[in-house]
């Protein structure tokens, strides 16, 4: 904070503030707030009535709780912290609600609020020992679910019927603490729903033939979450699907292997980029290769075009080439890696061999 000039720092509910004071709480109406002085003690503003939750989930009370009841505006407490006479640097971490930041703006009107990513960002971009222990546990068990999957019928199934069947396998194979994502499941994307990256078509019957896409890596480790996508062909195969998903495992396998320390973001893109754009498929590869991973499925740092922070060890992030035939079908492949010392591995070791399923 010191470096970048701010003065204070504003967390909000979210994984910001889970990961800095251990507290959890959803996003509401009603102010929490950190807030953290560059010097000094730092102070929390929470509702008067939800002062035991903190006794109760035994936080570390390193701050001074500033409670309000529900008649007083909690604004005003930030012109008793800040003043609002004084000029002041306020960083706000990024998901916070524009209701509150215009309750700021009023109550602190020479204060400057910038994105508290510069701080923020840069404490959770390199994951420790316990992080990545936490990811490798949930890589195993979404490992299990893959082989599974590849066990089930498919082929005359709706993709929602899929989705369900899904969720019982990680019934029975999540343990403690690995558990179901609060996001839900997605559903596998088939056919023509498969050629959007995203998805998005309605619900549909796999058919012969039928590229099933999967994103099946939802779960959670300690609040920290998985991302995983397989591609499959429900019979029969057929050469061209056997072809492109072999240009995107190539790609995906091209781009892990660049991974080290010191080079930068947009070089993985380039690596894996570059497998496509050589076999005939740039133009339907049309997302960035990876992005950043722990208590947020998404988060620093991006594997982009033009992305020159080079990476270093301790940083997670996805590896997802994919190519999108319109009005076809698409493949895409997708491992959540992290950057060791001299170079990366991965959270997930289940097969990536092209599978023709049932």
């Amino acid at each position: 904070m010191a470096k970048e000039g701010i003065d204070y720092l504003f967390v909000g509910p979210g994984t910001d503030m889970t990961y800095t004071c251990n507290y959890v709480c959803s996003p509401m109406e009603r102010l929490r707030l950190l807030v953290l002085p560059v010097n000094g003690k730092p102070s929390f503003i929470t509702p008067a009535f939800e002062v035991p939750r903190f006794k109760l989930g035994n936080i570390d009370l390193f701050f001074d709780l500033l409670p309000w009841e529900e008649n007083e505006d909690p604004a005003d407490l930030l012109e008793d912290l800040v003043g609002a006479a004084k000029p002041a640097m306020i960083a706000v971490d990024d998901k916070h609600w524009g209701m509150f930041i215009t309750a700021y703006l009023k109550k602190l009107p020479k204060a400057k609020f910038i994105s508290a990513s510069s701080v923020l960002g840069e404490l959770r971009i390199r994951k420790d020992k316990e992080e990545v222990g936490y990811l490798k546990l949930l890589g195993q068990a979404l490992d299990k679910v893959w082989e599974e999957l590849l066990r089930i019928d498919y082929r005359d199934r709706t993709e929602s019927d899929l989705k369900w069947e899904q969720l019982e396998i990680k019934k029975r194979i999540f343990k403690p603490p690995i558990e179901l994502s609060p996001l839900g499941e997605n559903k596998p994307e088939s056919g023509v729903n498969s050629s959007s990256a995203h998805g998005g078509g309605p619900d549909r019957v796999v058919q012969r033939g039928d590229v099933v896409l999967w994103e099946m890596g939802r779960g959670a480790c300690y609040g920290y979450y998985g991302d995983k996508t397989r591609s499959v062909q429900a019979a029969p195969t057929t050469e061209e699907c056997k072809k492109v998903y072999e240009v995107v495992k190539k790609a995906q396998q091209t781009a892990f292997e660049a991974v080290r320390p010191g080079v930068t973001c947009e070089s993985i893109d380039l690596a894996g980029r570059r497998v496509i754009e050589k076999a005939g498929y740039g133009q339907y590869f049309t997302h960035r290769i990876g992005h950043g991973l722990g208590l947020d499925g998404h988060e620093l740092p991006y594997l982009v075009k033009d992305n020159k922070r080079k990476l270093e060890s301790g940083m997670v992030f996805s590896i997802e080439p994919g190519i999108y035939l319109p009005g076809k079908w698409g493949i895409r492949i997708e491992d959540i890696v992290y950057v060791t010392e001299d170079g990366a591995e991965s959270f997930y070791h289940s097969t990536k061999e092209f599978h023709e399923v049932r």
